[in-house]
């Protein structure tokens, strides 16, 4: 059988509640936020009112806008669902697999998979 691969690591959760999330960020908040790793390179993509914050203290190489995301989503007409908003920045970043942690909501896997 050939070895499927991925494309990059992601995780959505609040750091904390999430040690996974915690250790890939440093950054601690309270709303759930996403991260994605895709080699060496580790986005999170926030909520405008962490952005600041995020930059600031996060150890990762770049912040991006949820809100964004999620405007481009409800322009394609739309729900700004976490599934979509996530799936809208996969594509933006050229991500087709992804890897999650064991804790990963299985929910937001099935959307995320669709």
């Amino acid at each position: 059988m050939p070895k499927t691969t991925t494309d990059a690591r992601l995780i959505y959760s609040a750091s904390d509640i999430d040690s996974n999330m915690l250790w890939a960020t440093r950054f601690f908040a309270p709303d759930p936020f996403l991260f994605i790793q895709r080699g060496r390179r580790r986005i999170l993509v926030m909520s405008d009112l962490e952005m600041d914050r995020a930059r600031a203290q996060a150890r990762v190489d770049e912040v991006r806008s949820w809100s964004a995301y999620a405007k481009a989503e409800e322009g394609a007409g739309r729900t700004a669902t976490p599934a979509g908003v996530i799936a809208r920045v996969l594509r933006a970043i050229g991500v087709l697999r992804v890897e999650v942690p064991r804790s990963f909501p299985l929910g937001l896997a099935m959307d995320l998979d669709e």
